[in-house]
């Protein structure tokens, strides 16, 4: 791997001269994290001080480095991660490395590639050849999927069919399931008008069938509304690698004005997310090992709390404005279920040349919510882009 990532590279620098689109950007980046005192790590390092926390400060520095030249296109990264007090960390991938060619209507592709689908910003129950992790507190380049993809364009429609990583067709079921195994995935687009209109499906070589639609209607220059749905047979949660059907729904509102301001709202339902019940038990054994004061079976418990995989019924709301050279934005993810919230600040300066970007995110809800269990408090990040 290390040296196929050096030949990209190689690749690169040697394709800029001639290429299509060739730059990349420089970017260093701080990262802050505070710790919760709720919840089972927080608990368990308090009882066995051995135990991390779950919240660390740290550095990092990467490269990314994106060039295309006739059929080949490349995204490769560079990354030094540093932990304040532990150890120094270089890893390098590739974001992207395929073959791309297109023949009148059709097109091909083949090779690691980014393909996100589905009309959602908060959450996309659709999204299911990427599977993007949403609200990241810094987004930056994806990392594709390993793909065989060909597609038909129309004047108003366009079909895809995907296999996704087929290098592992072979394998065995191995968690998360459905981000590791491979996959059939096809899309169909229908523009009406102002309405889009997806159809979706997707065959997944152990996670079994799902079926999913998705809408986008701009209502005027300043209204959009957006819905997706999604049907899964077999779905895996944090406490039950083999549950049955479920369900995925989101519906969402936009606004923009005429001075760069923004508003969006998004709810959804996302049943792939552990039950109200699940969590009650969950808790329940978190209550029984502190008391018993078992500190690595408590920080066990831990694993089960994915920040973006929490409970089922969610509702996110966003504002933003760009006046001048700054962008800000304020958004919170809200839980009704136990009123736990994910408060999230942010604000970005673009010069000529470098960008600045600076957001702090607040967990935080009443005793006993999820997010108020989370190893971290609080995060923030401030990062420096040169973009070349």
């Amino acid at each position: 791997m290390k040296r196929a990532f050096i030949s990209g590279w190689i690749a690169c620098a040697t394709l800029s001269a001639s290429a299509a689109d060739f730059g990349g950007e420089l970017r260093l980046q701080r990262n802050w994290q505070a710790a919760s005192s709720d919840g089972p790590l927080p608990q368990a390092h308090a009882l066995q001080p051995l135990i991390p926390s779950g919240a660390a400060n740290s550095s990092r520095a990467e490269a990314e480095l994106h060039g295309r030249w006739q059929a080949l296109n490349v995204n490769a990264l560079l990354r030094q991660d540093h932990t304040d007090g532990g150890s120094r960390q270089t890893r390098s991938r590739f974001n992207e490395l395929y073959l791309a060619h297109e023949q009148g209507a059709w097109g091909a592709s083949l090779g690691k590639k980014i393909v996100s689908w589905d009309v959602g910003q908060a959450f996309r129950p659709n999204d299911v050849v990427q599977q993007e992790d949403r609200r990241t507190l810094y987004p930056t380049t994806l990392e594709g999927r390993e793909v065989v993809q060909v597609e038909h364009y129309g004047a108003d429609a366009a079909s895809s069919l995907v296999w996704v990583q087929p290098q592992r067709w072979g394998e065995g079921a191995t968690a998360p399931v459905a981000s590791n195994e491979s996959a059939w995935a096809a899309r169909h687009y229908q523009r009406q008008g102002a309405l889009d209109l997806h159809g979706f499906a997707r065959l997944g070589r152990h996670s079994g069938p799902s079926l999913g639609a998705a809408a986008a209607w701009v209502a005027d220059d300043a209204w959009s509304l957006t819905a997706s749905a999604r049907w899964l047979q077999r779905h895996a949660t944090a406490f039950n690698p083999q549950a049955g059907a479920t369900t995925q729904l989101l519906l969402g509102a936009s606004w923009t004005g005429e001075q760069q301001q923004s508003l969006m709202i998004e709810a959804w339902h996302d049943g792939s997310n552990p039950s109200d019940a699940d969590w009650r038990a969950w808790q329940q054994r978190n209550a029984t090992l502190q008391a018993a004061h078992d500190p690595l079976a408590l920080a066990s418990q831990a694993s089960a709390l994915q920040a973006n995989r929490l409970r089922q019924d969610n509702v996110f709301l966003r504002l933003a404005w760009q006046p001048g050279a700054w962008t800000w934005s304020f958004d919170t993810l809200w839980m009704p279920a136990d009123h736990g919230r994910m408060v999230t600040v942010s604000g970005q300066w673009q010069g000529d040349r470098w960008k600045l970007y600076g957001a702090l995110r607040r967990f935080a809800g009443p005793d006993g919510s999820l997010v108020a269990q989370l190893p971290q408090r609080q995060a923030a990040v401030l990062a420096l882009v040169w973009p070349f």
